[in-house]
């Protein structure tokens, strides 16, 4: 380990000091290593490759706490400078222990995470009115990546799917609206298709997309670009020959240019409502008529 073997240096040469920007670094790459290995423990479902991985994980974060501590100790210890530059906030609160279970522990409600509860998502609430979004299905389930991270416009919370293909993210709304586009945000997709229904009753069908969009080879796929593909892109796909409003949109991706994909963010473009011009005009259409009778 990075970590152990660097503390293991500084009691050889026994000169007593501590290079905190060295340990800050090493406990960052501690840090990947950890995120890297719980997605690995999640995926697998080898019983004695999911045992190894596990402690690893187990040493990784018990070194993590020990460094974190020499980290503190050695800027309280030194003469007083710049906090910004000398002093770094733990990854952990100050009550959380070394962890030794992958499961919660209760001091991880201490620690800031990103609200993806739907009544506070701007982007899919009308106007003084309620989220738009009842609930998001998936083919792929992960608690680190769970499918209503879709929701959520921050680029640190995703939805990844399993090594396999097809996949399916199904966004159900509270009630039938006017879709017109579907924006998505996503690394690694290579071909998806978007279905829709009026119901969550009824049977999905194969929406269309819009032949003028150049993205777009065929009437019913759309292809993200490979330069596109490995990285972050977002990509609105206009949705022709719907009509009506839905309830049910689902986007199925066929293939990626990575075992894994990752899908962002998702917005529903709703159509324009009608203007107050036409309304009145066809107020003056009815009164027109009813005077001829």
């Amino acid at each position: 380990m990075a970590i152990h073997s660097k503390l293991a240096q500084d009691e050889v040469e026994g000169d007593g000091d501590i290079n905190i920007l060295d340990l800050t670094t090493d406990i960052e790459v501690e840090t990947r290593d950890m995120q890297e290995i719980k997605r690995l423990v999640s995926t697998t479902n080898d019983p004695e490759r999911k045992a190894s991985l596990e402690e690893q994980l187990r040493e990784l974060e018990l070194a993590s706490v020990q460094a974190e501590q020499l980290t503190v100790d050695a800027a309280s210890s030194a003469p007083a400078k710049d906090a910004s530059g000398q002093r770094r906030k733990s990854f952990r609160p100050t009550s959380a222990k070394p962890r030794m279970l992958l499961s919660a522990l209760s001091e991880d409600h201490e620690v800031h995470s990103t609200s993806t509860t739907f009544a506070n998502l701007d982007a899919y609430r009308q106007e003084n009115g309620p989220s738009l979004v009842a609930e998001v299905l998936s083919s792929s389930f992960d608690d680190q990546f769970p499918a209503s991270s879709v929701l959520t416009n921050d680029q640190c919370t995703f939805w990844m799917s399993s090594g396999m293909f097809p996949q399916f993210l199904r966004l159900v709304l509270r009630e039938p609206m006017p879709i017109t586009a579907v924006e998505i945000s996503c690394c690694h997709v290579k071909k998806l298709k978007i279905r829709s229904s009026r119901s969550r009753r009824t049977s999905l069908t194969l929406g269309t997309v819009d032949p003028k969009t150049p993205l777009a080879p065929t009437a019913t796929e759309f292809e993200v670009p490979s330069s596109d593909g490995s990285s972050q892109s977002t990509h609105r796909i206009p949705l022709a020959g719907i009509s009506g409003d839905v309830e049910v949109v689902e986007i199925v991706i066929e293939s990626g240019y990575s075992d894994f994909v990752c899908v962002y963010f998702v917005h529903l473009r709703l159509a324009d409502p009608p203007a107050a011009s036409d309304a009145d005009d066809g107020g003056n259409d009815d009164n027109d008529s009813q005077a001829k009778r």
